[in-house]
């Protein structure tokens, strides 16, 4: 059988030969002292995050953390049905279209597909905390204060939503992005965290985004949703996060 390589599926693992020609690279040396304002270590740190910028997978983008967060690459599009379907050999999509974001899929269903993508490809991708997923969908470092992921006018940029939509998802990355380049992350379709709603022993696990079914105040970067880690809905989607390490 034919190995399932990130490449195939519109994304790219890191791969070791990647990672052997970044090592080779020659790293410049900044000179003590300030440079239009900025320190040694401050540049240092610009370099670093440029350089992971670099490496970030196809199709993920680049966060750098703080003071709580490590550094991560998103998806800067959610899952596709296409992509669903070269890891899982099926599609469990309400409305199908290959480039519209795989639904219908459960918080374990989503578990599965991780463990058969890391096993196909030698990653380590997974869901993204909650922290993470809101952290991302601000802008990251940019600190957004945005209502939505990108912007405070929602239908007429960055989301697909009740308004602008009616309840079916359309293909990925066809509104604004947001500031740093990620999209979707408002409406189109719910998206799966990998945390415990609460802590009533995890019997339900968050939901953020809101999808295209949904009016304005579920669409909020803020608002939190919650969901059986065994329900499948034709409003439930998710995307991919791997540590940048």
């Amino acid at each position: 059988m034919k190995k399932i390589t990130l490449l195939s599926l519109g994304l790219l693992a890191f791969g070791v030969a990647a990672q052997a020609q970044s090592e080779k690279q020659t790293v410049a040396m900044y000179v003590t002292g300030d440079i239009a304002g900025k320190t040694t270590e401050e540049m240092e740190e610009e370099k670093r995050a440029e350089e992971a910028k670099k490496r970030a997978p196809n199709n993920m983008v680049y966060v750098e953390g703080s003071a709580t967060l490590s550094d991560f690459y998103i998806g800067k599009y959610e899952v596709t049905q296409a992509e669903w379907q070269a890891v899982m050999g099926s599609n469990p999509s309400n409305f199908k279209g290959a480039n519209r974001p795989v639904e219908k899929v459960s918080w374990d269903d989503v578990q599965e597909f991780l463990r058969k993508l890391n096993a196909k490809t030698g990653g380590n991708f997974r869901l993204p905390t909650e922290a993470e997923w809101e952290y991302a969908a601000k802008g990251g470092p940019n600190r957004d204060s945005y209502e939505y992921a990108g912007s405070d006018m929602l239908g007429a940029v960055v989301s697909w939503y009740e308004d602008n939509l009616g309840n079916s998802p359309h293909p990925v990355g066809t509104r604004q992005p947001n500031s740093i380049g990620i999209y979707d992350m408002t409406g189109n379709v719910w998206e799966l965290c990998q945390d415990c709603y609460d802590s009533s022993g995890c019997s339900y696990h968050v939901l953020r985004g809101g999808y295209c079914g949904n009016g304005e105040s579920c669409c909020r970067v803020t608002y939190r949703g919650n969901y059986k880690p065994s329900n499948r809905h034709a409003c439930f989607g998710f995307r991919l996060v791997c540590s940048s390490k």
